[in-house]
């Protein structure tokens, strides 16, 4: 996956303009810079980074949720967690939409 994108630092300095802008375009949206041919750096969009932090939330908040179910009286059946995970999931990105927006 990161192999598509290797940049080494080098040519980073030399066309970081070009490079930077063109994180908005590309699909994978990310660069691996390297340094003595080995990966140094990664290079996110803004975009990508917003999504990657917002995901690391969303797993926190989900395992705290799970971890929160200590005693087998408190148990919730799994159809249940899922439909709640799909709804805060919903939600978190109802909320992202709005925040871009403004």
């Amino acid at each position: 996956m990161l192999s598509k994108n290797l940049i080494p630092l080098s040519e980073f300095r030399a066309s970081a303009s070009s490079l930077i802008s063109s994180l908005k375009e590309q699909s994978d949206k990310a660069i691996v810079i390297t340094q003595n041919g080995r990966a140094a750096a990664v290079l996110l969009s803004v975009q990508e980074y917003q999504e990657l932090l917002q995901t690391v939330e969303d797993l926190k908040s989900m395992v705290s949720n799970l971890l929160e179910v200590t005693d087998e009286s408190k148990l919730i059946p799994g159809e249940e967690v899922l439909r709640h995970t799909k709804e805060e999931l919903e939600r978190q990105r109802k909320l992202q939409e709005a925040l871009g927006a403004v």
